[in-house]
């Protein structure tokens, strides 16, 4: 890579930096009020709570189905 295309991706990096600090002081207090109040309402949810459960459930089985792939077929191109 050239000395060019390095300085223009540095250039490129600053901007998108600069922009992103600033959507998130601009926007931090709108995201955080809408979260709250749909974390209140989800909370009163007895099927979303359950859905919640399932799915970390099924994380942690597909977690222990990796560790035990990866043990029976170590010459696979996943491991």
């Amino acid at each position: 890579m050239s000395k060019l295309e390095q300085k223009i991706l540095k250039e490129i990096d600053l901007t998108e930096s600069l922009l992103t600090r600033i959507m998130k002081r601009y926007f931090k207090s709108t995201v955080d009020r809408s979260l709250k109040k749909l974390v209140k309402d989800l909370d009163n949810d007895p099927e979303f709570k359950s859905a919640l459960s399932d799915l970390q459930k099924h994380r942690e089985r597909i977690k222990d189905l990796e560790k035990n792939y990866c043990k029976k077929y170590p010459d696979s191109g996943l491991c």
